[in-house]
């Protein structure tokens, strides 16, 4: 019985907090989205991208900006993407291998793993 009531109180909270973020979160997005390629045009990374932008732009009703970095197995993308103003308007495509890579290979990145 009192996991009940807690489980109850729990569901009670939970709603109303969502309810309130529903509203916060109605706002976003309320301009275009860069998305950073970390290769060149024209492979399989490439299709994926622009297959995503696509979609994700039709669903969200604003316009993806694809932004090619490609070089430096992908770091160029990743520094920019670790500089950007922190406010989920800018994304980057990944490759797990080359992030863990340059991670590994490289001192002093912009960016780390963890």
């Amino acid at each position: 019985m009192f996991f009940r009531k807690i489980l109850l109180w729990v569901l009670v909270i939970g709603m109303f907090l969502n309810f309130f973020l529903i509203g916060a979160l109605a706002a976003y997005p309320d301009k275009d989205i860069t998305l950073f390629v970390h290769v060149s045009p024209g492979g399989t990374t490439d299709l994926m991208a622009r297959t995503v932008a696509k979609h994700m732009g039709k669903q969200l009703g604003v316009n993806i900006v694809l932004k090619y970095l490609p070089g430096a197995g992908g770091s160029i993308a990743y520094t920019d993407l670790a500089l950007s103003q922190p406010d989920g308007y800018t994304m980057s495509t990944t490759n797990t291998m080359s992030f863990v890579t340059n991670e590994i290979n490289t001192e002093g990145l912009a960016y780390t793993l963890i």
